[in-house]
């Protein structure tokens, strides 16, 4: 890893991530997913996991079952290092997502929502930032289609996602234009904004450092998070690989 760049506000213009597919990680990822039902969408965020470029032994995915009814069961297509971490005390996605994160061993914590069906290089794409600087927030893109009658098995072996979903009719998500507007964020005074939920990674140390989620926010719970997380000095990069 190297010294911290200087950067001028939200502008992380100096820092070099490796080029996808062209370097060799090195750092352990936690993929943390709070769960409450939704068992079908579940199976496809996992399959797609399941096919990551990242290295299997570095990767681990912690499935927090919030209390679903019947339970979270874990399917045939998975990540090799995957398990489901059942919540005993509290609810919700703030209490969900700090359960996992208590129970994970990876020096990168990964959230995901459970419904979010990743490309091949997602966590590759965003834990390559982490290998070069470690006060950084990586913020996945995400895109909103039609959930089409596709299996596991056909979202594990799509080289592209486009093989399985039709991404000419997906939605952009509203931080997209926030992002386009700003510069990817550089130009941004309130980055912040922009880190919401579905897919974000920052280093461990970096999470304990805010102390997690707070689990008496409601609503807006990624958003007063992340505020913390500028309050601590962190930079918010989206990456758009």
């Amino acid at each position: 890893m190297n010294a911290r760049p200087a950067l001028r506000q939200n502008d992380y213009s100096p820092v070099m991530p490796p080029e996808l597919g062209a370097w060799s990680p090195g750092l352990s990822v936690s993929v943390v997913i709070p769960a409450h039902g939704g068992q079908d969408k579940l199976e496809l965020t996992l399959a797609a996991l399941a096919a990551q470029t990242y290295p299997d032994h570095l990767l681990e995915v912690l499935v927090v079952d919030d209390g679903s009814a019947p339970p979270i069961r874990l399917p045939e297509i998975r990540p090799v290092n995957t398990r489901v971490v059942p919540v005993r005390d509290g609810w919700g996605i703030s209490n969900a997502v700090n359960t996992g994160a208590k129970a994970a061993d990876g020096e990168i914590i990964q959230r995901l929502d459970a419904d979010m069906v990743a490309c091949r290089e997602h966590i590759e794409a965003l834990a390559r930032w982490h290998h070069v600087t470690d006060y950084l927030v990586t913020i996945g893109m995400k895109k909103f289609v039609a959930a089409p009658p596709v299996s596991a098995r056909q979202v594990f072996g799509a080289e592209r996602l486009g093989e399985v979903f039709d991404l000419a009719e997906a939605v952009p998500s509203s931080t997209e234009a926030t992002i386009a507007k700003t510069d990817g964020l550089r130009k941004s005074r309130n980055p912040y904004h922009v880190c919401t939920g579905p897919t974000f990674a920052l280093r461990r140390e970096v999470f304990d450092a805010v102390g997690g989620l707070d689990p008496t926010v409601v609503r807006g719970e990624d958003t007063e998070f992340s505020y913390r997380l500028a309050m601590h000095g962190v930079v918010f990069v989206p990456d758009e690989a």
